[in-house]
């Protein structure tokens, strides 16, 4: 082999290598990015499947956690808790009466022990199906916003099958950032972090989570910031740079 080829041949491992470095300068210059996400998603269904009878809700609506959201029929249930409501109206009547006179001990206390639990019971079963009418309600987990609905009125919802509609939540927002190790090794966790948003916006939010793993092919740390969303100004998607300490602007 020539000895020009032969020197070159010796010098190309260590072409590579400083050419490599040279990348990795340049990616680690560059303030690492993410991309705000809702802090909370949900695709709602319901617990007992059956004909959509009410959409409470539209696309774009925000709602407050527990709200009635939709409801699926339910009126043979409605007629059962009627008649257990009449049951329990004439037991705690007769209750009332026997407490009279078991008070003139003119009642056995057998007899005062039975109306009791008679009374227990009809409670109990109003409670069980008070419990069935709200697998057959869909209601908020969490307060947020309605983004999509999937179904309309009329149309069946299936036990366990595609969702009803979408909740997320946009207050707070959560970024997730991967940052180089040596750096995260100095950050904590509940302490505020600066991000700069596309239109040069600086915020400050708060480290929700370090990740303790390093990944080992880019050597860096998975980092969750929260950011206060207070009605919804930052769109979620919005494109975010990790940046030192400035001072920040209001949301």
């Amino acid at each position: 082999m020539p000895k020009a080829k032969e020197n070159m041949m010796q010098r190309l491992p260590i072409f590579l290598f400083s050419l490599l470095s040279l990348c990795c300068l340049c990616v680690q210059a560059q303030p690492p990015f993410a991309f705000a996400r809702p802090s909370r998603e949900a695709d709602l269904s319901f617990a007992q499947g059956g004909l959509l009878e009410e959409l409470l809700v539209q696309e774009g609506e925000q709602v407050e956690q527990g709200q009635l959201l939709a409801r699926v029929t339910h009126a043979l249930l409605r007629v059962e808790q009627d008649i257990a409501q009449e049951q329990i109206t004439l037991l705690e009547k007769r209750f009332a009466e026997l407490e009279k006179l078991q008070a003139q001990q003119r009642l056995s206390p057998q007899e005062f022990e039975r109306a009791k639990v008679d009374l227990r019971i009809a409670r109990l079963e109003q409670t069980r199906i008070e419990k069935r009418i709200e697998q057959h309600e869909l209601k908020a987990p969490f307060s947020g916003l309605i983004t999509r609905i999937h179904l309309e009125e009329a149309e069946q919802a299936l036990e366990g099958g595609p969702p009803v509609m979408t909740l997320v939540a946009l207050d707070p927002l959560h970024i997730e950032f991967h940052i180089p190790a040596p750096e995260a090794a100095s950050l904590r966790q509940g302490a505020p972090q600066q991000i700069r948003l596309d239109d040069e916006r600086l915020l400050t939010g708060t480290l929700l989570f370090i990740s303790p793993l390093i990944d080992p092919a880019s050597q860096t740390r998975r980092v969750r910031v929260e950011l206060a969303n207070p009605k919804n100004r930052i769109p979620s998607g919005s494109r975010c740079r990790w940046v030192g300490t400035e001072t920040p602007q209001a949301p």
